[in-house]
């Protein structure tokens, strides 16, 4: 699994979204994330091909803070806008080992020509780079929900 923060050598995502003029959605504070399974939402990034910005896609990193392999299977990544409307989701695959990362990428915008990562899924969500939500969910089970 990809985790864009290794593989781009940042420190923190975070600093470089806050350096770029851009909001990112901010994680939901580890108390609101679900114990049972450990996959929590790491990082959300709207706006990525947008003038300022670092990377030329959108994005949603999911972590397992657990200290057992989680499964993905039937686990759904959804963007939401920030009058609720659904913007898009996408059904993951596979598991995700103790402390490893999970990167969908999402739509790209204008500027192709910035900064590109490889994502272990993708899924075609315009995500705004101010508001929003993301939600990680396993059927009717909300997992993690930042914005």
């Amino acid at each position: 699994m990809r985790t864009l923060t290794k593989k781009l050598g940042i420190v923190a995502l975070s600093a470089t979204v806050a350096a770029s003029g851009l909001t990112a959605i901010t994680p939901a504070p580890a108390a609101q994330a679900a114990p049972s399974t450990g996959l929590v939402i790491s990082e959300a990034y709207g706006g990525g091909g947008n003038g300022g910005a670092k990377f030329n896609q959108d994005f949603i990193e999911l972590y397992n803070l657990s200290d057992a392999e989680v499964s993905l299977d039937g686990v759904s990544v959804s963007y939401y806008s920030s009058s609720g409307n659904l913007g898009a989701s996408t059904e993951l695959t596979g598991s995700l080992q103790p402390g490893e990362h999970y990167l969908v990428g999402a739509a790209y915008g204008a500027n192709r020509d910035l900064p590109a990562f490889e994502a272990d899924a993708t899924f075609n969500a315009a995500m705004s780079g101010s508001k929003g939500s993301v939600e990680i969910a396993s059927g009717d089970t909300v997992i993690d929900l930042v914005g």
